[in-house]
């Protein structure tokens, strides 16, 4: 029987609009459990975005006795997949691990220089009376945000549904926004 898919907490439908996130996953296994747990599932490597590799597992990683940085391993290249960073904390009913996923830098700068070049035409076509020319770069913004947003919280809907199958379909809560 498969696990069912992850619904955000506030909306379970609900589509998010920053390339941050924060939550915790509380789990009754005890932290070496859950280190042996990802483990099995984790091939050891650096988690940049630009190389791919070959593995059977589904994962990519690191993982130490304080907590792990994953992403998933896919087939082409997404320069926007999220990397996924855990925290292990013992509690007396078991483990709780505080997840951070957010995308690697380098997509980022990328995407900030972008946007600038961007609004400048924008703004240039605007202030030149080119009202109908300033729609093109508005709209190849407003699609390429889209696009990111849409590739991003597909991938970490993906690895929140694997970790929360991976350790027991354990209930999920959310921190502060980012």
């Amino acid at each position: 029987m498969s696990a069912p898919a992850f619904r955000h907490p506030l909306h379970p439908t609900a589509m998010k609009y920053f390339l941050f996130e924060k939550y915790t996953l509380s789990t009754s296994l005890t932290v070496t459990e859950v280190r042996q747990r990802l483990e099995a599932h984790l091939t050891p490597g650096q988690n940049l975005p630009f190389i791919s590799h070959k593995t059977t597992r589904p994962y990519i990683g690191s993982l130490d006795t304080n907590g792990f940085v994953i992403r998933r391993v896919l087939a082409w290249h997404n320069s926007w997949q999220p990397i996924t960073n855990g925290h292990f904390i013992n509690t007396p009913e078991g483990t709780c691990i505080t997840i951070r996923i957010h995308p690697h830098i380098m997509p980022l700068l990328f995407m900030t220089f972008w946007t600038f070049v961007i609004a400048s035409v924008f703004i240039g076509a605007v202030f030149a009376s080119a009202l109908l020319f300033a729609l093109f770069p508005l709209s190849l913004l407003i699609a390429a945000h889209t696009l990111i947003l849409l590739n991003f919280n597909k991938e970490s809907t993906r690895t929140k549904n694997f970790l929360a199958t991976l350790l027991q379909n354990s209930p999920v809560k959310t921190l502060d926004k980012e």
